[in-house]
This record gives structure tokens, C-alpha cells and sequence, in this order.
């Protein structure tokens, strides 16, 4: 019984660290409030209201007040309460159609709708239907001419919802369903009418007024159905796929809305998001000034008055730093903060004209444009006293060819600190 409990548990854990969790940045694009852009991370959990809209995240949900996501987690953006009647979002400089929402409930070719649908309907105008029974042409007349009234009053009343909609900067879907509903019940109660009048039309000769008429009342119908197939494909959200950043060396993900104007075309802002990457190593280099206490000795000789051709060796006081330039590659753990600690290694060219490898700490300060103070160890070549002579201080003199002091060069570590500035702006993934 224990060894299956075991094995039930490591089945379970397998599957849980299979999961990715997914980081989703929501965007409200109505009026300005607070919580117009919040960040939620969980596991992937369905919808079961919606299942139009983009899933959502299990209990386990973390939040942060700030736009970032782990490495580790995949990100998705989704943008909802904007107003596709005005506007033209277009996500990733890639056009995103938001006319892809419900599908029309009623079914038109058979003018039948959802029992459902026609409870939560209220102030629907009751049309009677024509009986197909034999009638002479002014009884049709008449019908013919409320029927065209009617659909022309219900035409109007579907532009003026849309043009009012289309004023807004972001519209209430529910009411937008709403009234497509109770149009679309309307229309399909017309239809029926017109359906019994055009059996009625093969059965009797018409006049050609009649039937210019109707052909009229049939474009009606047309241009409904084009303004209801708009209205029910309305939905006031869009999303990003999951965008995958885990093994990129990056510092944030940029995704880009703008607004087009759907009339004009043209564009009438554009809003960039930034979501700075957490966790993990980041890497970059940076270049500046340091300055070294690895540096050559120099010296120089004094005669010695009791040895003739003899001469001290004295060092000479030349300062304690040397100073050049150089550039380092910066290892750091991706943290989000302005003031983010790191290690550094390098190379610096001296003001004498050698190299020095360079090791050590460093101290990163800002985000976009970074400066970073470093501390650490020098490595390299340096000219040193050569070995069998020692300084003045003792009482060692030395015949010496042309008055040179013998030199050697010798690998050394000193103390070395500078200050670099990133070269190049901080990388970004734009999506």
C-alpha cells in the first residue's frame, strides 16, 4: 500500500512540474482607473464561462506590481474593453481581427431561435404572420407595405445602435449581445413574412410595382443581415499566444498596441508594454575606465663614493595606481531591481601599454542605460627588480653597464577598481 502511495505521488509530482505556468498581463483599454493593467501567474486552467475568452489561471495565482515574468513561465497578453466598431488594433505588427466573437444564436435559414434566447428578450414588436391563404393584391399590398416599413424602422435602428457604439471609446458587450439578440429576432420574424409573401408571389400574378417592391424590401434584408453579422462577431478582447522567453538572453518583452482608426486607417496612438524578464543569468558587457595597483617598478641609481663604478639602486616614487581602459563581460542574476549586484571579467589596455586580465565584483545602477561600479583582483605581466639585486636600503652596491637596472618581467595581482557604462541599450524581444 505504501510503494503504490509512492508511486501515485511521483506520478503526480511528474505531471504538476510538466505544467508551464503561464504569466498573462491583462490590459483594459477603457478610461483611465485604478487597475487598468494588472499581472496574474498560474497553471493553465479552462474557462468554463467563457470559453471564447482566454483561459484563466488556477487558485495558485501570484501577483506583482510590477510588469515582469520569470524566466521560466511563458507570457501572454490580453487586451479586453476596447471598441472594434472604431478602432483597428493592431497587436505585434500583425493585424488581429476582434470581428472573431459568438457565432449569431439564431439560425436564419430555418428562422428559427433558441427558446432560451426569447425569454431574456423583452419589448420584441409581435409581428402577425400571413397565412398563405388565397387573397387578393391589395391585401398583399398592405402587407407588403407594413413589412417594409417595419424592416426599414429596424434597419435604422441597428445603424443608430452601431453609430452610437461607434462614438465610444470602449463599449458594454453585454449590451452590444443584448440588442444583436433582440435585432436578430426581429429579423427573422420579418423574414418569415417575406418568405410567405414570396410563395404567395409564384402562386399569383403581381404587378410590376409589387414587385419592384419587394425586391427592394429583399435589399433591405440583405444589408440587415451584413450590419447583424458584424454586430455578433463584435467581441471587446484579444489576446497574445504564449510568447516563450526561457534561454534568452533578454531583458524585457515589448509588445505594442496601436490604434487605427477604422474609417481613415489612419493611426491614432500606439502604447508599448514592457514585461522585464526575472531569474536566470543575463549577460552583457560594458566598457570605462579603471585604474590598477598592478604597474611597473621604475627606478633609479645613485654612484657609489666608496666603491669606484658601484652604484645604489633606488625605486622611484611613482604613485600607487596606474590607470587605462578596458571592457568587461558582466554575469549577473536577473532580479528587476535598479541597483542589481553581478560579477565581471575582462581585459584592460594600461596607459604603459599592457594588458591586465580583470576579475571581480560589480554593482549595476539603472535599468535602460546602466553604469556599474567594479572591485577586484588584476592580473598580468609587470617589470620587476631582477632577482640577485636588492634596493639602496641595504648596504649592496652593484657595477652596473651603462648605469641600467636589471629588470625581469613577472606575473603579478594587484588591486583594481573602475567604473563602466553598457555598451549598447538593454536587449529586448519585440513581439
Amino acid at each position: 500500500m505504501k510503494k503504490l502511495l509512492l508511486v501515485f505521488g511521483l506520478l503526480l509530482s511528474f505531471q504538476t512540474f510538466s505544467q508551464l505556468k503561464n504569466t498573462i498581463v491583462t490590459v483594459d483599454l477603457s478610461k483611465p482607473q485604478i487597475g487598468n493593467v494588472t499581472i496574474k501567474t498560474g497553471y493553465y486552467k479552462e474557462n468554463k464561462e467563457n470559453k471564447e475568452e482566454i483561459p484563466m489561471c488556477d487558485e495558485s495565482i501570484s501577483s506583482t506590481n510590477q510588469l515582469e515574468v520569470n524566466y521560466r513561465n511563458t507570457l501572454s497578453f490580453n487586451f479586453i474593453n476596447g471598441n472594434p466598431l472604431k478602432y483597428k488594433y493592431v497587436i505585434n505588427r500583425k493585424e488581429v481581427n476582434l470581428f472573431e466573437g459568438q457565432s449569431n444564436p439564431l439560425n436564419n435559414e430555418n428562422g428559427q431561435f433558441n427558446q432560451k434566447d426569447n425569454e431574456v428578450i423583452t419589448d420584441i414588436v409581435k409581428v402577425v404572420d400571413i397565412e398563405a391563404i388565397n387573397c387578393l393584391e391589395p391585401c398583399y399590398i398592405k402587407k407588403l407595405d407594413t413589412l417594409k416599413t417595419k424592416t426599414s424602422l429596424l434597419l435604422e435602428n441597428i445603424k443608430s445602435f452601431i453609430k452610437v457604439n461607434t462614438a465610444k471609446e470602449t463599449i458594454d458587450y453585454k449590451e452590444i449581445s443584448k440588442k444583436s439578440k433582440q435585432f436578430s429576432i426581429l429579423n427573422v420574424q420579418y423574414l418569415s413574412i417575406k418568405n410567405n409573401l414570396e410563395a404567395a408571389m409564384k402562386k399569383t400574378d403581381f404587378s410590376s410595382n409589387f414587385i419592384d417592391t419587394f425586391k427592394t424590401l429583399t435589399d433591405t434584408f440583405k444589408e440587415i443581415d451584413t450590419l447583424l453579422s458584424k454586430l455578433f462577431r463584435v467581441t471587446t478582447f484579444t489576446y497574445t499566444l504564449p510568447i516563450d522567453v526561457n534561454g534568452k538572453n533578454i531583458d524585457y518583452v515589448e509588445v505594442t498596441l496601436e490604434r487605427y482608426d477604422l474609417k481613415t486607417n489612419a493611426l491614432v496612438d500606439s502604447y508599448p508594454y514592457r514585461v522585464w524578464v526575472t531569474g536566470g543569468i543575463k549577460i552583457d558587457i560594458s566598457g570605462g575606465l579603471f585604474f590598477t595597483s598592478l604597474k611597473d617598478d621604475a627606478f633609479y641609481t645613485k654612484d657609489n663614493s666608496a666603491k669606484t663604478g658601484e652604484k645604489f639602486i633606488y625605486q622611484k616614487d611613482i604613485g600607487k595606481y596606474d590607470y587605462g581602459f578596458g571592457s568587461v563581460i558582466n554575469v549577473k542574476f536577473r532580479d528587476n531591481n535598479y541597483i542589481t549586484p553581478m560579477f565581471s571579467f575582462g581585459a584592460l589596455f594600461t596607459a604603459d601599454q599592457r594588458f591586465q586580465f580583470l576579475a571581480g565584483g560589480g554593482v549595476s545602477f539603472g535599468k535602460d542605460e546602466r553604469i556599474i561600479l567594479h572591485l577586484g583582483v588584476a592580473m598580468g605581466k609587470v617589470k620587476r627588480l631582477a632577482d640577485g639585486y636588492e634596493l639602496a636600503s641595504s648596504t649592496e652596491s652593484y657595477s652596473l653597464e651603462n648605469s641600467t637596472v636589471p629588470l625581469t618581467d613577472r606575473f603579478d595581482t594587484g588591486f583594481v577598481f573602475g567604473l563602466t557604462y553598457n555598451l549598447g541599450k538593454t536587449n529586448a524581444k519585440k513581439e
